[in-house]
């Protein structure tokens, strides 16, 4: 017996052990692939088929090396993103809370904002988020609101302070008592469940819908942060709740997620799928039944529209003008506030930032103008 043979064997596959630990705990991508590295010379042994090997291992090794090295190639822009500072509570682990069968809402408390530019230091934003008992920004009048808002991190004002963000103007410049409930990532279905589950709809008001394209893939659980979100299917036209989005990962997807490769990967490929037009169909039938549940509480439904890249469209028969009609004969009322052709045409001064593209202070005061006399014509009737 060769003794030596035996030896190196055992070596590589201690070796593939203890890369696939590290790789499994750490979630390397890198590791990954080298412990496949050293399984392979491990089973050489036994296959003995060489050019296979060989074949193999070079794979192994271009992708090893090309993981390794991603972050340090140039970039077109080495401006290219921001961080959060380490003093940012918003996003810690106690800012969240779940409610079942809904998702993530913000705990009650004040929590401080702050972004970076990691190329040149500068502050991108500083704000801090009150958020009240109810986990939504708390108000900023007394009594109650007979507006209710809904919808995402552009309602909420995510990057702004709460006398920056739509709601405020509404109230501030227009004296129209206005619920924020929007929260960073909420889409309209999570508008749905607040309004048929947790009863955060307006009675004898108004309903707002700040929507448009981008909200389509939320609804349709096809964006990794719609994890743990509504998922409500058509029947006759109008939205049944069935259920919330889970993704369904093991391990190696969960390590290959980690990688640089994957990074270049999901832009040129969709991660969670395309859009088509079921999903359209879905997003529609849930205003549907907001606007049924809004009708019965004598309340009438405004949407707020948001015009998005015709190329949020593609594999649908559906545009920004299709999609606003159909939502036009659905709603009570519709504007769109856009400010633009569509959000990628914004002019910086209704931008926070070139590396932030959320609204800033004027974008809400300019649109809070827009819609204040089509709610004040509204609320009259």
């Amino acid at each position: 017996m060769d003794f030596r043979i035996i030896s190196s064997k055992s070596l590589f596959l201690l070796i593939t052990i203890f890369f696939i630990f590290l790789s499994w705990n750490l979630k390397t991508f890198s590791l990954f692939l080298i412990s496949i590295l050293f399984f392979l010379f491990f089973i050489n042994k036994f296959i003995n088929k060489n050019k296979i090997f060989l074949i193999l291992c070079s794979i192994l090794i271009t992708l090893i090396v090309v993981e390794i090295f991603i972050p340090y190639l140039p970039q077109n822009n080495k401006n290219i993103y921001a961080y959060y500072d380490e003093s940012s509570t918003a996003n810690s682990r106690g800012y969240r809370d779940i409610i079942d069968g809904m998702g993530f809402v913000p705990k009650e408390g004040s929590y401080k904002s702050k972004k970076i530019s990691a190329e040149t230091n500068e502050i991108i934003f500083d704000v801090t988020y009150n958020i009240g008992y109810d986990n939504f920004r708390k108000n900023l009048f007394p009594g109650k609101a007979n507006v209710h808002l809904f919808g995402g991190s552009m309602t909420f004002g995510y990057g702004l302070d709460e006398n920056e963000t739509l709601s405020y103007y509404l109230w501030n410049n227009h004296s129209l008592k206005t619920k924020n409930f929007g929260v960073q990532g909420y889409g309209i279905h999570q508008a749905l469940f607040l309004i048929e589950n947790l009863d955060k709809s307006a009675f004898n008001g108004v309903n707002i819908l700040l929507t448009g394209p981008l909200h389509i893939r939320r609804s349709a659980c096809k964006v990794p942060y719609a994890y743990g979100t509504p998922i409500y299917k058509k029947e006759d036209g109008y939205a049944v709740y069935d259920g919330i989005c889970i993704f369904k990962k093991n391990i190696f997807i969960k390590i290959f997620d980690k990688s640089n490769i994957s990074k270049l990967y999901y832009k040129a490929f969709i991660k969670y799928g395309k859009t088509n037009d079921k999903d359209v169909e879905q997003y529609l039938s849930i205003v549907r039944s907001i606007k049924r549940k809004t009708n019965e509480n004598n309340s009438k439904l405004i949407i707020a529209y948001l015009s998005s890249k015709d190329n949020y469209f593609n594999n649908t028969s559906f545009n920004n003008r299709k999609l606003f009609n159909n939502l036009s004969e659905i709603s009570d009322r519709i504007i769109d506030i856009t400010l633009a052709d569509n959000l990628d045409k914004l002019d910086k001064k209704y931008i926070i930032h070139k590396l932030d593209k959320h609204p800033s202070a004027l974008a809400n005061k300019e649109r809070a103008n827009k819609l204040a006399p089509i709610l004040k014509e509204v609320l009259k009737k």
